[in-house]
């Protein structure tokens, strides 16, 4: 207790406590499906400041290590070694936990030239949902769409997407009812990729919604003709659809198995995290995405469905 004139006794300031735990790690140990471009996510509950997180692997490789508020995760700065062992620990404040997992050899260099203007169609539904592990179901029920990612250009070290929604089944298009989203350019590790954080504009039984924070990672094969050892993180926040009602959502999800936990955005408990892996995407012949920034306007127009 201090004394400070004029004040009296103050009370100072406590001291920021790093009292974080881990309630979670992916992937799980010894789990062999991983490609070379892996990353370890975490999950935490608590408080967590900078000097209280660690990370490490053997053999050794260069991590680049992002705290989300809740979750961590841990990518290699580089492609590792494939057909290998990896052995990775980890420190939370004073919570710590490892584990191990094999690369595969999934993704091959691929020809940048030839990736500008090639679009690829992303089916969730067929994609492994690890949280919400009913999520395709769920997916296909609220959704039904496809998502859609073309390549605008590729330089030396960097390369730019544009995402879009598409529609139909044997034949898919862009949906011009979506507003398309214009990533930022991002580092190319050829044939490895990263994106995000974006947001993605989606319609949810007539409403409009959004996929928050979301970040996909991938690999070309060496034709450039697929996605693959793709996976995506994303939150959907039930404020978009349910307003001021978003309780009485996050209830009736608990019966579908869902847990509304907090929003990245402002900590509210209205959002459902996704985790999505395997995921795959193959080229639309044809097909280039069109920009659209005003869908109420550009919707019936034809935008960019193969020729």
């Amino acid at each position: 207790m201090l004394w400070v004139l004029g004040l009296g006794c103050v009370e100072p300031e406590a001291e920021p406590v790093c009292d974080a735990l881990i309630t979670m790690s992916s992937p799980e140990d010894g789990e062999d499906v991983i490609g070379t471009n892996a990353q370890v996510e975490l999950g935490y509950e608590g408080s967590l400041l900078a000097d209280g997180l660690s990370f490490s692997s053997e053999p050794a490789a260069s991590w680049e290590i992002e705290d989300l508020d809740g979750r961590v995760l841990a990518r290699p700065s580089e492609p590792l070694e494939p057909l290998t062992e990896y052995a990775w620990s980890a420190r939370i404040c004073e919570s710590e936990t490892d584990g191990r997992f094999t690369t595969r050899t999934l993704g091959e260099a691929t020809e940048p030239a030839d990736l500008p203007d090639r679009t690829f169609s992303i089916d969730l539904t067929t994609a492994t949902w690890v949280e919400p592990e009913n999520g395709s179901d769920l997916m296909q029920l609220l959704f039904g769409g496809v998502i859609l990612l073309g390549v605008e250009s590729v330089g030396d070290e960097q390369i730019d997407f544009i995402g879009a929604v598409g529609e139909g089944e044997s034949l898919v298009q862009q949906d011009p009812c979506y507003e398309t989203i214009d990533f930022e350019s991002v580092d190319f590790r050829n044939p490895y990729f990263e994106l995000g954080p974006a947001e993605m504009p989606l319609e949810v039984q007539g409403q409009e919604a959004a996929l928050h924070d979301l970040r996909l990672v991938g690999a070309f094969d060496a034709e450039g003709y697929a996605i693959l050892d793709a996976s995506m993180i994303a939150q959907g926040d039930l404020r978009d659809v349910g307003n001021t009602q978003w309780q009485d959502y996050c209830d009736l999800a608990s019966q579908y198995g869902l847990e509304c936990g907090p929003c990245t955005s402002d900590g509210r408990p209205a959002c459902i995290d996704l985790r999505i892996e395997d995921i795959e995407a193959e080229i639309i012949g044809g097909l280039v995405i069109k920009p659209v920034s005003e869908p109420s306007a550009e919707c019936g127009q034809d935008t960019g469905g193969p020729k």
